[in-house]
């Protein structure tokens, strides 16, 4: 994260407490303010208040599931900016296309293997930063 900017929000939506911990972690050390959500609906609230720089949610969640949060933000014109990346513990082909037709951005299969994961994070959310130089 470059120095004097502000950092920026990555919204972890994921009912699995060790994964939002391990993640959120790893991402904090790296210049990004954290905030985190155990349900859809909770993350879908924060969502729409924060409009986070990345969204980072699960497929299985209680109350809203990742599949309709995903899609409830991508077609809505206030929030469709924001880049989704999508967790899942489907490995499949099929599973990819269904979460790519729904708008995200990034498809990531469980468990979340770091390296490399910030480049990844950063690749979808370049969009924003070029608008801007």
């Amino acid at each position: 994260m470059p120095e004097g900017k502000e950092p920026k929000k990555v919204l972890i939506i994921d009912e699995e407490s060790l994964s939002v911990q391990e993640v959120g972690a790893y991402l904090g050390k790296h210049g990004y303010d954290i905030l985190t959500a155990n349900d859809g609906l909770t993350g879908l609230k924060l969502a729409r208040l924060e409009n986070p720089a990345l969204v980072i949610v699960d497929g299985v969640l209680p109350t809203v599931s990742g599949y309709q949060l995903t899609r409830l933000l991508k077609f809505d014109e206030r929030y469709k900016h924001i880049p989704i990346a999508f967790t899942s513990h489907k490995n499949s082909d099929t599973e990819e296309i269904l979460v790519t037709n729904l708008g995200a951005d990034l498809f990531l299969t469980k468990p979340i293997e770091l390296d490399g994961l910030l480049e990844m994070l950063e690749d979808i959310m370049a969009p924003d930063e070029e608008e801007s130089v």
